[in-house]
């Protein structure tokens, strides 16, 4: 899915792909999150981010989605 004017939008990349969410702007700021995420990862196959509405939860989901892909 790509976020655009319309929000997001599924894109398959081909016939093979998952479908996944694309971001049309830079990561910026929740690296060390983001590190932390990605440590759990390793030892858990299942996380729960919780926390306000717009606190940018599935942004980071879908980053860390994004960089763990070919692990």
């Amino acid at each position: 899915m790509l976020y655009g004017a319309r929000g997001w939008t599924r894109s398959t990349g081909g016939t093979n792909a998952r479908a996944v969410l694309v971001s049309v702007s830079p990561f910026v700021g929740r690296e060390v999150e983001l590190g932390e995420l990605m440590g759990l990862l390793k030892a858990n196959r299942l996380l729960t981010l919780i926390g306000p509405g717009g606190s940018g939860k599935t942004r980071l989901a879908m980053e860390l989605i994004d960089r763990t892909r070919d692990e």
